[in-house]
């Protein structure tokens, strides 16, 4: 995970929350469309009770914000934000020392 660009990282972890929420809604996990054909799996995610463990590793989740703390500065609006939705969506309250230097960096672009 050292070498891994921002952006890759951020799209793993959108992409894992995306999962959890799509798995825990019975009929979108077969690619069936809700009623009124929108998915809105921003205000699925997983159901209560559940970790966000049961998705993701603690031990990637723990190395996620090491290394993404580490490599702040590279990170783009677009990362910032994907990879909040994502943590929120999980219901994964990230380190505050990963919050600060994710809002300094958006300080930066």
């Amino acid at each position: 995970m050292a070498h891994a660009q921002p952006e890759h990282l951020s799209r793993v972890l959108y992409t894992l929350a995306a999962m959890a929420t799509q798995s825990h809604r019975p009929g979108l996990a077969e690619g069936n469309d809700p009623p009124g054909g929108r998915r809105d799996s921003a205000a699925a995610g997983p159901p209560a009770g559940a970790s966000a463990s049961s998705v993701v590793p603690r031990p990637w989740l723990s190395r996620f914000f090491q290394q993404t703390c580490l490599q702040s500065f590279s990170f783009g609006a677009l990362s910032i934000s994907s990879s909040m939705w994502a943590l929120a969506t999980l219901r994964v309250a990230p380190p505050p020392e990963w919050i600060e230097a994710m809002l300094f960096a958006a300080f930066e672009q």
